[in-house]
């Protein structure tokens, strides 16, 4: 099933069984539809990827992070222009941001009904949680 046709709800209810890496596998997929594989893959001058940084930047926004602290862990620094380049980007990922965000709920959720901890430590879980599974998939060669 692809994310497209997902809303946070269902995933966080229970009601559709989607976890972090079908959503890896169908980003991937819509992103070499849309940008290309040799333009998604090229390294840049970090020896980063287009793809890496759309992954980052779907994964910092749904975690609430604004696009001036996005643009200063990725690049160093933020401008308004990058700061409003930046929007315009995260706007054409606003499904995909919802979806994370789905599933990041779904994950607090279950980490409420199996380890009955205070919010403070279940959200370190899933954070911890989460960053592992976004570093599997940056450092993914393709």
């Amino acid at each position: 099933m692809n994310y497209k046709k997902l809303t946070r709800e269902q995933l966080f209810s229970g009601e559709i069984d989607y976890t972090l890496e079908n959503f890896a596998k169908d980003f991937r997929k819509e992103a070499v539809e849309v940008w290309g594989k040799n333009r998604l893959d090229k390294k840049h001058k970090n020896s980063k990827t287009l793809y890496q940084a759309l992954l980052l930047i779907t994964a910092f926004t749904s975690q609430g992070k604004q696009p001036r602290a996005i643009n200063e862990i990725l690049l160093g620094k933020s401008t308004k222009e990058l700061e409003e380049y930046l929007t315009s980007i995260i706007d054409m990922y606003k499904q995909e941001v919802g979806v994370l965000e789905g599933l990041q709920m779904k994950m607090f959720l279950e980490n409420i009904k199996k380890f009955r901890v205070s919010d403070s430590l279940n959200l370190m879980l899933l954070n911890a949680k989460f960053r592992d599974w976004l570093v599997v998939e940056i450092e993914k060669e393709y």
